[in-house]
């Protein structure tokens, strides 16, 4: 569950973005023309358009990659208490750093650069609507501002995601654990029966 989570997680982050790169010159080239805009923005019609794409997808991304990084921790978490994992070993504490940093990322993103991105679009779309070159510059500046965080982020959270994914396979295809530092070594000679009599 805990491998899965975490791919299911990378995988949805990268669609997304992969959905969002080929959005906008997709649309760009079909020359998109959206009614309601004046004839002075005819020209902005594939962003808004594209936009509006690209923010049902993340959407439905944030919902996927919120669901999976709580299971990723969950499971991680009942193996550190199980002891399914070793705690001595480096790798362990590696992914587990991997994972913070991927939810981080997660956090960020949801809690504070997609709402100024969708606040900053819906108040370009409206300027636009009535006119307003200004109001829609100063809202369009505000989004483009927030791009480059935004695309930071989810590079950083697909790749927290996946070394964490990597790390967690690694760790379960090398065997069961190996014994802790100072532990007694299993004795290769069979142990004598204590119960077997004397010969007399």
């Amino acid at each position: 569950m805990h491998l899965t989570s975490l791919g299911l997680w990378a995988g949805a982050v990268a669609i997304s973005g992969a959905t969002a790169a080929v959005a906008f010159p997709t649309l760009h080239d079909m020359k998109v023309r959206l009614p309601e805009l004046p004839a002075a923005f005819e020209d902005d019609a594939y962003r808004f358009a594209a936009g509006a794409v690209a923010q049902r997808v993340f959407l439905i991304t944030d919902i996927a990659s919120f669901v999976c990084a709580t299971l990723a921790g969950v499971t991680l978490l009942v193996l550190f208490v199980k002891r399914g994992v070793d705690r001595a070993r480096p790798i362990t504490y590696v992914r587990s750093l991997a994972y913070g940093v991927a939810l981080a990322s997660l956090a960020a993103t949801l809690f504070v650069v997609t709402p100024g991105i969708i606040a900053a679009s819906k108040n370009d779309l409206n300027a636009a609507r009535v006119g307003d070159a200004a109001a829609s510059a100063a809202a369009r500046k505000a989004s483009a501002d927030l791009h480059p965080i935004a695309k930071n982020l989810l590079m950083a959270e697909f790749l927290g995601a996946s070394v964490a994914l990597f790390l967690g396979a690694f760790a379960s295809a090398s065997g069961p654990l190996s014994p802790s530092p100072g532990a007694p070594e299993e004795s290769e000679y069979p142990k004598p029966d204590l119960l077997k009599s004397k010969r007399g």
